[in-house]
């Protein structure tokens, strides 16, 4: 092959531990050889990073480390996408690890759609068809993966994308800028097509730092990149009411918990999260259904704690 068919590209930012774990469930799996790369793309971290990203370039011909030069937060991502060299280029978050026969199973999707390149997103959550789900309508596509489109873990790119990652860059102090960037790229492509097998999980992360304000950007700015589809037609008030519904019930109700019950596992912001949230949805017909699964996240909490002491 003159190049890979899959980079894995690791935007990453003192977290050297867990990069570590990243890296060593990638080159672990039998599928790991020239057909694969991995480009590590380092934000000038003051811990181990650059250590553990050397070692592994050192022992592997397929693992590439760059560091930069300063913090560059968000405009990692198109940097690292544009270090890489494969095919399909995957973004990875450096707190994710993959399970036995992922990498095989992203290769799979890369081959079979290297000829005609719809856009690609890895869902993982295991709840769709085994099979994967093409999609042709932006609503279809909004519907299908709702909040998880903030998710840098879930998306690739093809190599003929970066060409154009504009909206990347653009929009890169948004703390969102793969949103927009993805619902443009998708609507370039035609098509997307959605790999659901849970090949992946998250590595909780101490004290993760969430101070830019959880509903400023995962409802201010997250359904501000929703709206205009729904001003020029392209998707239905009712679809927007559904991820809105999504969003309190899937996301928000965790948060408010997690704010509340578990202050020193984040470094939250000073927003009232849950006055502006309730403020918000005060008057929709699903409020109700949002106080009752609060009351029970909050009574599990407490019962967690208690079994703890």
């Amino acid at each position: 092959m003159d190049k890979p068919l899959l980079s894995i590209c690791i935007p990453t930012y003192n977290r050297a531990n867990y990069l570590e774990q990243c890296l060593e469930s990638i080159v672990s799996q039998e599928c790991f050889d020239a057909r694969v790369e991995v480009v590590i793309s380092d934000n000038c971290s003051a811990d181990d990073t650059r250590k553990i990203g050397m070692r592994y370039q050192e022992k592997y011909a397929n693992i590439h480390y760059f560091r930069n030069e300063e913090n560059l937060i968000d405009m990692n991502f198109p940097l690292v996408f544009q270090r890489a060299n494969g095919y399909l280029r995957k973004l990875t978050n450096d707190t994710v690890v993959y399970k036995p026969g992922a990498v095989q199973y992203m290769l799979k999707a890369a081959e079979e759609n290297k000829e005609k390149k719809p856009q690609i997103y890895f869902l993982a959550l295991g709840k769709l068809h085994r099979d994967p789900k093409i999609i042709s309508s932006v609503e279809e596509y909004i519907d299908t993966i709702q909040i998880n489109l903030t998710w840098i873990r879930s998306f690739a790119i093809w190599d003929v994308d970066c060409d154009d990652l504009g909206t990347l860059v653009s929009k890169s102090d948004s703390r969102l800028a793969q949103v927009p960037y993805l619902l443009e790229n998708f609507k370039r492509h035609g098509r997307a097509v959605i790999y659901d097998a849970p090949i992946m999980e998250t590595i909780p992360v101490a004290r993760k730092d969430i101070s830019y304000g959880l509903y400023k950007v995962f409802y201010m700015t997250f359904l501000g990149f929703i709206k205009p589809y729904l001003e020029a037609g392209e998707i239905s008030g009712d679809c927007l009411e559904r991820l809105r519904k999504s969003l309190l019930l899937e996301f928000f109700c965790e948060w408010i918990v997690n704010k509340e019950k578990y202050p020193d596992r984040f470094v939250f912001s000073d927003e009232d999260l849950r006055k502006l949230v309730e403020d918000e949805y005060r008057g929709e017909p699903y409020f109700g259904q949002y106080k009752r699964k609060l009351i029970r996240m909050q009574l599990k909490a407490d019962v967690k704690r208690l079994l703890k002491r």
